[in-house]
């Protein structure tokens, strides 16, 4: 009972041992370190590709980058890394079993785009004031009635009403002025307090 106990484990052990390694010979690896093409420093979080594959890595701390499960074949690598111009190599050959070491320096990228910077003036010095026009049409098409009400929906204004009914001590401020410092035009005719006259 003890030997075969023995050796249905010895064939299972030999069955899981060529099932890992059958699994594993089938791929490739792409190893390497990217830096910096003038400084020689590692260039941390850059981006290595496989065109065309959903495979890539980023590189470390020390700019070293492992790429696993490769498919054996040709592929292009493009590395790109954020300020440094992107660089591909094309043709790499992977085989499977094997890691292709590619070592990467990229160049920084300053070259920018011819950029026109345009300016307008804010506000004209020459214009101190605000105009407001509203034509009939758009008084017209309100859900009020009365100059009051019309200039009461407007942006920046304010009606207070006082005690005084409808002829009496209404407040109409326009964007923190006072009433007298408003002039109403209405058809034509100014006024400065639209409640009195």
């Amino acid at each position: 009972m003890n030997k075969i106990f023995t050796n249905v484990l010895v064939a299972l052990s030999l069955l899981l041992l060529s099932s890992s390694a059958f699994a594993q010979s089938g791929v490739g690896k792409i190893s390497g370190k990217i830096i910096d093409a003038d400084t020689g420093e590692p260039l941390i979080g850059a981006n290595v590709i496989l065109l065309n594959t959903n495979l890539g890595a980023a590189t470390d701390i020390d700019g070293n980058y492992f790429v696993l499960n490769i498919t054996p074949g040709t592929y292009d690598v493009k590395v790109s890394y954020v300020g440094y111009a992107p660089k591909t190599i094309q043709g790499v050959r992977i085989v499977a079993n094997l890691t292709y070491e590619l070592n990467i320096d990229l160049s920084t990228d300053f070259t920018l785009p011819e950029i026109v910077v345009e300016d307008t003036k804010f506000f004209e010095a020459k214009s101190t004031n605000t105009v407001k026009v509203i034509d009939s049409d758009q008084i017209a098409r309100l859900p009020v009635k009365g100059v009051v009400n019309v200039v009461g929906l407007q942006s920046g204004v304010v009606i207070q009403e006082g005690s005084g009914g409808v002829d009496g001590n209404a407040t109409i401020n326009v964007r923190g002025g006072r009433a007298s410092e408003v002039l109403f035009i209405v058809d034509g005719v100014p006024q400065t307090n639209i409640f009195n006259g």
